[in-house]
């Protein structure tokens, strides 16, 4: 019988960054645990065998063992316990949680029966910010798609070249590119990272943490000083996304970032999830319109233009989404001659582009 006394904290938070990568519906309900190694370097460990999820604990023991538990169960038990010590006794009927007058037991499973940990020998490591990292995926998993048939496109893909960082979303119909300018970021061949695997980091990850990132051979991990993340990538051709930007379009207009975002959430307001939203551009004007079962809507706001006047429908959602993700105060807007895709840019910037489909109506 192992007996020890920890403080709450120390074990629900490194728990919360990884229980995330457990399975609740899963063929082999050994995934919906999560192996707790004690000792002087002691962990608690999950993963789907896809991801897997390794945080820190901060207490140190003479005697080393291990734990396999439940992810959800302890971290339902010990977020009811109050702040400060909880007593954790390791039992043959079970693992004893205890704190003043209130104790729980939950069941213990065999440790050697849980899969072992995923190695990732790196062929390139590097260095960055969270808050750079954090940004990256933010900027550009709005865009990333939902359809299983098309695999490929639920996930981020992230590539280095000389001198910057790269990371792109789409789902087929519009696209997010983020470049992040970084001399020290080695040239990789780009991998698509699963959507799983980026919100387990923004679980993980700090903004003020340092992360090293390493590129193997069909993995990549994520590595903190408290945690560290290492997953498959997804198997496939991913769009050529460069050759999807529409560089020629030479139709273009100018508008104020923040007038264009209010007016599209007070015109979306009105519309059910199906209406398209349209657009109207004629010289220095722009009107927004939205028309469904509830009413209509529209607005007009004073914009740098002088071509000839053109009329477009919009995914509200998507162009919303876009314009939301951007951050310069003027926002240029390249529309081809016929249908076809267009790009937005922040006015003088290089790092940041959206594209977006219109729709036929």
């Amino acid at each position: 019988m192992i007996k020890l006394t920890i403080e709450r904290e120390k074990i629900l938070n490194p728990l919360s960054k990884v229980m995330g990568v457990t399975e609740r519906k899963s063929l082999m309900p050994y995934l919906s645990n999560v192996l707790i190694r004690f000792g002087k370097k002691s962990e608690v460990y999950a993963t789907d065998l896809d991801v897997c999820a390794i945080a820190s604990i901060d207490y140190e023991l003479e005697e080393e063992f291990s734990i396999v538990v439940n992810a959800r169960k302890l971290h339902d038990v010990l977020r009811e316990f109050d702040k400060g010590n909880v007593e954790m006794e390791m039992r043959e009927n079970g693992l004893k949680l205890s704190q003043e007058k209130t104790e729980f037991i939950l069941a213990l499973y065999d440790p050697d029966e849980f899969p072992e940990r995923r190695e990732l020998k790196p062929q390139v490591t590097f260095s960055i910010d969270g808050h750079d990292l954090l940004d990256l995926f933010d900027s550009v998993s709005f865009a990333v798609g939902t359809d299983e048939e098309r695999y490929i496109l639920t996930g981020i893909l992230m590539r280095g070249d000389e001198g910057g960082l790269v990371a792109v979303g789409t789902d087929g119909y519009r696209m997010a590119v983020r470049r992040l300018e970084r001399r020290d970021v080695p040239t990789f061949t780009s991998f698509v990272l699963p959507s799983k695997t980026v919100r387990e980091l923004e679980k993980v990850v700090e903004p003020e943490h340092m992360v090293v990132l390493g590129v193997g051979q069909g993995g990549v991990s994520f590595s903190t000083e408290e945690a560290r993340i290492i997953s498959r990538v997804i198997d496939g051709q991913y769009p050529d996304y460069e050759g999807a930007i529409p560089r020629h379009n030479r139709c273009v207009f100018k508008v104020e970032r923040e007038g264009l975002l209010k007016a599209l959430k007070r015109v979306s307001a009105i519309m059910s999830r199906n209406e398209p939203l349209h657009l109207s551009l004629w010289a220095g004007n722009l009107e927004i319109s939205a028309e469904g079962e509830q009413g209509r809507a529209k607005e007009v706001l004073p914009v740098h233009y002088e071509d000839e006047k053109k009329d477009l429908n919009f995914n509200g959602k998507f162009l919303l989404e876009a314009i939301s993700h951007t951050r310069g105060d003027l926002l240029k807007f390249s529309l081809p001659d016929t249908y076809g895709a267009v790009l937005i840019e922040e006015e003088g910037g290089r790092d940041y582009i959206n594209v977006i489909m219109p729709i036929k109506v």
